[in-house]
């Protein structure tokens, strides 16, 4: 429908939906408005992993760095998304505490995020959780004003079905702000108790109680790139990559992670030998993916 320039007025909307163009054949199709259905990934947990004890989570480039310094030992499991690994099981020696280092060689996708922290909650149905992640202070949202532009931006935690005493040097990740990593998918199937642990006697899906979980967020200067489509390479891929934080930040969380279960705050201090398992910078060259097959040091 042609529309005369030097009229007054606009024409009236139903004159420009009327348009006999409309009804002419388009060969071109048509873009479907619902995303593609992705099927449901496959989870395959292995290793003797200790259940019913509490878990540690460490995710991306903020778990490979409390990591380095956490003396975790070697690696006794794994977690497995469609044959890729995305988990590596510790128990360290220095506590009964299962730790998880997660995504830190493949990155999930949206649709497989879920999946994976329910069945790693099933499996292991943990007493009591503690996550490690971070969030990007760029894009961070703060109705606060703050005092000291100069200071370096705080921890940051969210907390489920409990009330953790982290100080008052440490922040409520608050609203509008939102986290769309795995370790969401984690905190919120333990808030609503979403998951039906796998040791459980009877044959019938039970409803755990609940259990309280804590995740600290390291402020990162970086935004992080959105979630990939498919299993990806992970940011934290490589392990000569330079920290994002300071020695002193890590071994504050590192208090942080062991006071909220009231563990005994063991020594932080970041290795080299120790970190690749006394092969020193030999096995930090290796792709990351050759890293965690037959028994990684971290």
């Amino acid at each position: 429908m042609d529309v005369d320039p030097l009229q007054d007025t606009a024409p009236p909307r139903h004159a420009l939906e009327s348009d006999d163009e409309e009804d002419e054949y388009n060969p071109a199709p048509r873009p479907s408005l619902s995303s593609p259905t992705q099927p449901s990934p496959t989870i395959k947990i292995v290793g003797k992993i200790p259940s019913n004890t509490s878990l540690y989570i460490g995710s991306g480039p903020a778990g490979l760095a409390w990591a380095r310094g956490a003396g975790l030992g070697e690696q006794l499991g794994a977690v497995y998304v469609n044959e890729k690994q995305v988990g590596l099981l510790f128990v360290p020696s220095w506590t009964s505490t299962v730790v998880l280092m997660s995504e830190i060689m493949v990155r999930l996708p949206l649709w497989a995020m879920h999946t994976y922290a329910e069945a790693v909650l099933n499996h292991l149905n943990p007493t009591s959780v503690v996550l490690l992640d971070s969030y990007s202070t760029r894009t961070y949202i703060s109705t606060d004003p703050d005092p000291n532009p100069s200071a370096d931006p705080p921890i940051r935690y969210l907390s489920a079905n409990c009330t953790p005493n982290l100080g008052p040097a440490v922040h409520l990740f608050a609203l509008p702000n939102l986290l769309q990593s795995t370790s969401a998918s984690f905190l919120s199937i333990l808030h609503f108790g979403a998951f039906s642990p796998s040791t459980s006697p009877s044959s019938q899906p039970v409803k755990p109680a609940p259990i309280p979980s804590t995740l600290l967020l390291l402020p990162n200067p970086q935004i992080p790139p959105p979630a990939p489509t498919q299993l990806a390479p992970s940011s934290a891929s490589t392990l000569e990559s330079p920290s994002l934080w300071s020695v002193d930040t890590m071994r504050a969380v590192h208090a942080l992670l062991l006071g909220v279960l009231g563990q005994k705050v063991t020594p932080w201090e970041e290795r080299d030998e120790e970190t690749t398992g006394g092969a020193g910078k030999d096995v930090a060259k290796k792709k990351r993916g050759e890293v965690g097959e037959g028994g990684m040091y971290i």
